[in-house]
């Protein structure tokens, strides 16, 4: 991974992104005691809340989060499993994906974020009277 081009291409705010939604892995213990290996569970429900990002050790702004995110997505590190909406404590929530090893430079984006989602009436289209 740390040779991939994927990787080199990251700015230092993107890889403290990627950093921090590899800390937010949860572990848990395997129930063989002879062996003491940890596994990663839940690893389609990472969060990647921006308070976090916005304190102390990290101190980033939100627009750096947004585009540092944007740009994990089209390079491949993680994907959207549920997308949030804009009411607090729906948060949208990702999982690591492995097409980072596949891209190379000047490739389309893998993936990218529905910025404006269909809500409301919007598929509702208007024509006018009498046609």
């Amino acid at each position: 991974m740390i040779y991939s081009t994927a990787l080199q291409s990251l700015k230092l705010s993107e890889r403290k992104v990627l950093d921090f939604a590899m800390l937010e892995r949860r572990m848990e213990k395997t129930s063989q005691k002879k062996t003491k290996k940890r596994r990663y569970t839940a690893s389609n429900e990472i969060l990647i809340p921006y308070r976090q990002l916005n304190c102390e050790p990290f101190n980033m702004a939100n627009f750096t989060i947004t585009r540092a995110i944007d740009r994990l997505l089209a390079l491949g590190f993680i994907s959207i499993v549920e997308q949030g909406g804009s009411k607090q404590g729906h948060a949208t929530k990702y999982k690591f994906i492995e097409k980072w090893k596949t891209w190379k430079d000047g490739d389309a984006p893998i993936e990218t974020r529905n910025t404006y989602p269909n809500r409301g009436f919007t598929n509702k289209v208007r024509t006018p009277t009498g046609v």
